[in-house]
């Protein structure tokens, strides 16, 4: 198991120490890699597109060995658990979903969709987005939060956007935790670090694990994912949550982390069988 908060972060990377070896590390690269991500677009004789995507959301193994070589040992890459992964685009002025799957595989952060859609779909951009999860132990910190006020969930129903207030690409994630954070800022929420001896890169980690943790309470209850398209849910109403967060000196919590590839797209003609690379942003 990992310890939290990360040991060190390096270019857009985080290095995390194992709970039991100090000899062993865990990395994660928080931006998708797209030297490995492949999406391609078929064209089908039912003049439909078919779309087929291998989607790494994690460190790769060059990325595992440069890092080991700069920290003197091997690493491996965070063990994620099984996560939901959401992939769609804009069709008619509203969002169509073309897959909906499970990670798996090397690291448990790959995935690989594939769906059929209308070939006027073929190379427009799509949003692939997953929800990840890891066990991790706190290191050198507590974490306690919980509501001010008496109904909060009751008070944010109907004033968290979503449905044709958002633009399509955005995920459930990118509306809830703007939120969040405003209720933080309002002290609606309150969030307490116990710590004598903490970074200020630390303090921010564990911030935004309580506003993940929050946000996905907040989907679970809706029976939902943070990875879901906002766009596509007309109006946001999760059932009443648990907002006390109970986190003291190394007690086990869900580490969470968002990811999203959002493509660009490419021109390409449906009416001749090809396939297309996507280039990512």
């Amino acid at each position: 198991m990992l310890t939290l908060p990360a040991f060190c972060t390096h270019q857009q990377t985080a290095v995390y120490r194992d709970t039991t070896d100090k000899n062993r590390f865990y990395l994660d690269a928080p931006a998708p890699d797209n030297s490995n991500t492949a999406v391609r677009w078929l064209s089908t004789p039912t003049a439909a597109a078919y779309l087929v995507s291998d989607i790494r959301f994690g460190a790769d193994p060059q990325q595992l060995q440069t890092a080991g070589q700069r920290l003197g040992g091997y690493l491996h890459p965070v063990p994620w658990n099984v996560s939901p992964v959401f992939a769609w685009g804009q069709h008619n002025g509203r969002v169509r979903m073309i897959a909906h799957g499970r990670t798996a595989g090397y690291g448990s952060h790959n995935v690989v969709l594939g769906g059929e859609l209308p070939a006027a779909m073929m190379g427009q951009p799509i949003v692939i987005a997953a929800e990840l999860t890891a066990q991790a132990q706190l290191t050198g910190a507590g974490v306690r939060g919980h509501a001010t006020a008496p109904d909060l969930v009751a008070d944010l129903i109907g004033q968290i956007p979503t449905g044709s207030r958002v633009s399509w690409a955005t995920t459930l994630a990118d509306v809830l935790l703007p939120t969040l954070r405003e209720l933080l800022r309002r002290q609606l929420l309150t969030l307490l670090v116990d710590a004598s001896d903490v970074t200020l890169n630390a303090l921010s980690e564990l911030r935004d694990q309580a506003l993940l943790e929050w946000a996905s309470r907040l989907a679970t209850a809706a029976r939902t994912s943070l990875a879901a398209p906002a766009a596509a849910i007309e109006q946001f109403t999760p059932g009443s949550i648990d907002w006390t967060l109970t986190w003291p000196l190394h007690h086990t919590i869900p580490l969470r982390a968002m990811r999203v590839i959002r493509t660009r797209g490419t021109a390409v003609s449906p009416s001749t069988v090809q396939e297309s690379l996507l280039v990512n942003q």
